[in-house]
């Protein structure tokens, strides 16, 4: 039965976790209304699988002897929580308000996406489909922000896209994020063709072969990612 309970449990900590950031036991046991003995062994679950992480620590104010710990959402755990089947689109924009600094050129920009006309439906298709990308590789920023630029910029129908680029085009910072990620999708391409292209030929010079994959690899792609990162969370 105990086991149970945590089941039960797990999703709305992570959820509670998400729309505020960070909380206490205390706290998350008061606001899901859940007995603490259950919160404290749901938090203690949760640490162990990598999904929230201990924030900051304070004294508490009722004894200053013992320490109060806040916890928070690792970049998984994010995903954990936006893969719950009962979230809904309050939550889901509530969780993109308070966690812009885990996904800078997503829930960073998910208000100006809103403002630019980009529907809420266009919004939700693209999450669903980082979620889901993310969910079968070990998630990151990387990773899930190249699997909005594969959405947006590939996958979506025209009308879609169209209406992501319009949005794009209106802020700079994402107007040169976009413009790297063209530069990634370009050496990509090329990988592809390069080595299409060693299978035809009869009598490939390997060494030579070598080189040219080497001087294809997005080495300097990612040093310019890592710049975009920083200017968004700046």
């Amino acid at each position: 039965m105990p086991e149970k309970r945590r089941e039960r449990t797990r999703p709305k900590v992570l959820l509670f976790l998400a729309k505020k950031g960070e909380g206490s036991k205390w706290e998350i046991s008061r606001e899901l209304k859940k007995a603490y003995s259950n919160v404290h062994s749901t938090i203690k679950e949760l640490l162990d699988l990598g999904l929230i992480e201990v924030k900051r620590k304070r004294r508490s104010v009722k004894n200053p002897k013992m320490e109060v710990e806040y916890y928070g959402l690792t970049f998984s755990g994010l995903f954990v929580a936006l893969l719950q089947p009962k979230i809904t689109w309050g939550d889901i924009c509530e969780i993109a308000e308070r966690q812009a600094k885990l996904l800078p050129l997503i829930f960073g920009k998910w208000s100006h996406f809103r403002a630019s006309g980009v529907p809420d439906e266009y919004l939700l298709k693209a999450l669903k489909w980082v979620c889901s990308l993310a969910s079968s590789q070990e998630p990151s920023v990387d990773s899930a922000t190249w699997g909005f630029s594969l959405y947006i910029f590939q996958m979506a129908p025209p009308p879609e896209k169209v209406a992501w680029l319009k949005a794009v085009r209106s802020d700079q910072e994402l107007r040169q994020w976009a413009l790297q990620e063209e530069k990634a999708f370009h050496a990509f391409a090329e990988m592809v063709n390069t080595t299409f292209n060693l299978l035809q030929e009869p009598h490939p010079d390997w060494e030579k072969a070598v080189e040219k994959l080497r001087s294809l690899q997005w080495t300097s792609y990612k040093s310019s990612f890592k710049e975009t990162e920083e200017q968004c969370l700046a």
